[in-house]
């Protein structure tokens, strides 16, 4: 597994995690339940995590994220 893309708005992540899973590309997210702390603690320590189940995706995911971002 491997982490594809961090944010603090899960709109952004489960956005994204759409977009990949039409494509066929399998994804996980975690950190859901921390992202209520942002603004207490920083992103890096709260931010909702895009898990890659494929390592082997990871090109084509990148591709996808910097399309819509």
């Amino acid at each position: 597994m491997q982490l594809i893309y961090k944010s603090s708005s899960s709109a952004q992540v489960y956005l994204i995690k759409g977009l990949l899973e039409k494509t066929g590309i399998r994804c996980i997210i975690k950190n859901e339940i921390l992202s209520a702390l942002i603004g207490y603690f920083p992103v890096s320590a709260t931010g909702i995590e895009l898990w890659l189940v494929d390592d082997l995706d990871s090109d084509k995911a990148l591709e996808i994220i910097n399309s819509v971002i």
